[in-house]
């Protein structure tokens, strides 16, 4: 009986660490997919910004401006799958 014990709360042990992997791997995949979505976006909003710009007098300046603004959340998000990154070594 005992033994029994041991095999059945073993594959319990096993069945909980293979559904907290699972679970891991979608929370993963979800946070990828979100940097993907505000990838996009910030891609988006760029040429946007940029497109207003030609409409303005200092289309140099406005346009830097929307560079270092794509620049600063491109980063972020580089940091951000970083992260995930390391998480899945």
């Amino acid at each position: 009986m005992s033994r029994l014990r041991r095999v059945v709360g073993a594959g319990l042990l096993v069945g909980a660490v293979l559904a907290g992997v699972a679970r891991a791997q979608a929370d993963t995949e979800a946070q990828r997919q979100r940097i993907g979505v505000e990838r996009a976006t910030a891609l988006e909003t760029y040429e946007r910004k940029a497109h207003e710009c030609q409409a303005r007098f200092a289309v140099t300046t406005c346009v830097l401006e929307a560079q270092r603004e794509r620049r600063a959340t491109m980063a972020a998000l580089r940091q951000q799958e970083t992260v995930l990154d390391e998480a899945q070594r």
